[in-house]
């Protein structure tokens, strides 16, 4: 099965733009952590780019006061689209372990999985895990908007790609019996429409992947490299763990992956 199926970026309007109050509380106090007043937007750059203004932007990182959620209060949603849709992609694997660290995350998912599933990963990148998860998969459905992916990656392959923001018109009512997220959520300015889509998105028995960063690692290890512009929340735990829950999906193993 090939196929590449390709949606325009919707025009829609931005939900809160920036992030003015905590998605986790509602609350709209929040103390500062770190301030950086030209961030770079991606973690890097092709070498021959010319360096513009528009490749940085403020970041402002916040504890809420009430429950104590970081999150960037100067992410801004009218961006969003513009910045996944950009020709910079960061997870792809450039080492032998990188490469075999995507293989035992490809085992693991498939382990847990019935047989020759349906998959849809969401914001793959360029695809690697997915074609990886195909081997062994009826179908994988591969959601990703960057241009940096070429249409024709996957010609003979059973992944289906469509260049889109998630979720994906192209998807239709699908659903699937695996969906994978990796490294995605701490990028959604709304995690609890994202996280519904997801589960919208799943079968009745289907099971979800959605790996992320710790916050409680960051908070421990006062790891400041791990604040990047294009994260807009940090989720600790057990935070994250009751927003999987107001999304309708029920926790059944957590594994620290690194």
């Amino acid at each position: 099965m090939v196929a590449t199926l390709q949606t325009g970026l919707s025009s829609r309007q931005p939900s809160f733009p920036p992030l003015s109050r905590c998605v986790m509380c509602g609350a709209n106090e929040a103390r500062p952590v770190l301030t950086v007043e030209k961030a770079p937007r991606h973690h890097f750059r092709p070498l021959a780019a010319a360096r513009r203004d528009a490749d940085f932007g403020v970041l402002a990182i916040v504890r809420c006061g009430r429950c104590g959620h970081l999150y960037n209060r100067s992410f801004d949603d009218r961006q969003t689209e513009k910045l996944y849709s950009a020709k910079v992609l960061t997870n792809a694997p450039v080492s032998p372990g990188m490469t075999k660290g995507l293989e035992d995350i490809a085992d693991s998912i498939l382990r847990r999985a019935k047989p020759r599933p349906t998959v849809l990963e969401v914001g793959g990148g360029n695809g690697d895990l997915s074609l990886l998860l195909s081997e062994q998969a009826t179908v994988v459905h591969l959601v990703e908007p960057s241009e940096a992916v070429p249409t024709d990656r996957f010609a003979g392959t059973k992944v289906v790609f469509h260049k889109a923001m998630f979720p994906a018109p192209t998807l239709g009512e699908q659903r699937f019996d695996v969906v994978v997220c990796r490294q995605v959520l701490e990028h959604v300015p709304d995690p609890l429409q994202f996280l519904s889509a997801i589960r919208e998105s799943l079968a009745t028995d289907g099971t979800a992947y959605i790996e992320l960063p710790s916050a409680d690692y960051i908070t421990v290890n006062a790891s400041i490299i791990d604040f990047h512009y294009l994260h807009a929340h940090y989720y600790r735990r057990a935070a994250v763990m009751a927003l999987f829950a107001r999304a309708g999906l029920e926790v059944t193993e957590v594994v620290d992956v690194k």
